[in-house]
């Protein structure tokens, strides 16, 4: 008795078809990443720095905090969907 026989959950019928991404071709998103990141450690070390200056008399560090999560989400939340409209391409 096969493993197939005994279960409906086999690989050759699975919906999910992965290929390899091309990320040697897209240089623009690496540049954007790059960029986008480093604008984010910026936003962290200002935090940081604020956090030592106020002594939280003031909320600029709450401030600067929340412009890096709110750009963490958002490199995020690009690469997301570029990973996802790059999956019905045919790249190799």
């Amino acid at each position: 008795m096969s493993l197939e026989s005994i279960s409906h959950w086999t690989l050759h019928k699975s919906p999910l078809h992965f290929k390899k991404i091309n990320f040697l071709g897209n240089q623009s998103l690496k540049i954007f990443a790059g960029v986008l990141f480093l604008i984010i450690l910026y936003s962290l070390g200002s935090a940081l720095f604020y956090m030592y200056k106020d002594k939280g008399n003031s909320t600029r560090m709450v401030r600067s905090l929340s412009i890096r999560i709110i750009l963490s989400f958002l490199l995020f939340i690009i690469m997301m969907v570029y990973t996802r409209l790059n999956m019905d391409m045919d790249i190799e």
